[in-house]
C-alpha cells in the first residue's frame, strides 16, 4: 500500500505526482483523495498493474449513477470510461494518443462518499476496500513515515539558546500560538484531509482518536513539550497503549 498526499495545493500536487509516479510498482495499491483519481493517471497504473483506491473526482461524482454499468451489489458497480476528446494542456501529443479509448473501473459509495478504484474483483467487498481506504488517515499522520518519506529521520538544529545567542528567533508578534499549533494537528489537519467528519475533535459520532499526555500543555514551559510523554493513547475508543490516569 502506497499513500499518495504531496506537499501543496492546487496545480503543484498534480505536478508533483507526475515526478513520484514512476517510483509505483505493479503490485502496489495506491490511495489518495479526490485530486487525484483522473483518467490519464488511472490509465497510467493499470498499465503498470498498480491499483488505486480513491476518493471519487469531483466532476465524476457528480454524474455517476449507479444503474448503469455492471451491478456488483448495492450503490457498487463497474464502469467503462471513455478517454476525453480533448488533450490535457500537460500532457504530450504522444502520451495522449498511446493512452487508451477506455478503461474499467469500479465505483461504490461508502460514509455518503463515491470511491473509485481498479479492483474490479467482486469477490472484494466493499467493506473491505472501505476498510483500506479508511487506514489512509492514519499513514498521513504517521510522523514515523512522513519523517521517513522526506529524508527527516535525522536531523540537526539549534537548540533555543543557540538561536537567542544567534539573533534569529523571530518577534513574538510573528509565532503561532500554542492553541493555532493544537488546531492545526486536531480540527484543521482534518479538514485538510477532508475527514473533518470523523476527526479533529472529540464529538458524538466521531472516531475517538486521541491522546492524554501526563502534563498540561498550557501549563509546562514551551520548550519542554517535546519532552512530555504519552499518558494514554486511545484509537477509535480503545486504550491501545498506557492507561487512563487515576
Amino acid at each position: 500500500m502506497l499513500l499518495l498526499g504531496v506537499n501543496g495545493k492546487g496545480s503543484g500536487e498534480r505536478g508533483l505526482l507526475l515526478e513520484v509516479q514512476d517510483t509505483f510498482q505493479a503490485g502496489d495499491v495506491v490511495l489518495g483523495d479526490a485530486f487525484y483519481p483522473t483518467y490519464f493517471f488511472i490509465a497510467a497504473m493499470q498499465a503498470k498493474g498498480v491499483d488505486i483506491l480513491m476518493e471519487q473526482d469531483g466532476s465524476r461524482r457528480r454524474s455517476t449513477d449507479f444503474r448503469r454499468g455492471k451491478r456488483i451489489d448495492h450503490h457498487d458497480h463497474l464502469v467503462v470510461l471513455k478517454k476525453s476528446e480533448r488533450r490535457p494542456d500537460w500532457m504530450s501529443n504522444d502520451d495522449y494518443e498511446s493512452a487508451p479509448e477506455s478503461i474499467t473501473v469500479r465505483e461504490f459509495k461508502a460514509d455518503g462518499k463515491i470511491m473509485v478504484t481498479t479492483i474490479l474483483d467482486k469477490k472484494t467487498p466493499k467493506a473491505e476496500l472501505k476498510l483500506l481506504y479508511k487506514s489512509r488517515w492514519q499513514v498521513e499522520l504517521d510522523i514515523r513515515y512522513i519523517k521517513d518519506t522526506m529524508g527527516m529521520n535525522i536531523l540537526s538544529c539549534k537548540t533555543p539558546d543557540m538561536a537567542i545567542d544567534d539573533g534569529i528567533r523571530s518577534p513574538i508578534n510573528e509565532r503561532l500560538s500554542l492553541v493555532q499549533l493544537l488546531e492545526g494537528y486536531t480540527q484543521n489537519g482534518a479538514y485538510q484531509l477532508r475527514l473533518e467528519d470523523r476527526l479533529g475533535s472529540i464529538e458524538t459520532g466521531k472516531l475517538a482518536d486521541f491522546v492524554i499526555l501526563n502534563k498540561n500543555l498550557f501549563e509546562v514551559d514551551p520548550f519542554e513539550i517535546s519532552k512530555l510523554k504519552p499518558s494514554a493513547v486511545v484509537m477509535e475508543g480503545k486504550v491501545t497503549q498506557g492507561a487512563f490516569p487515576e
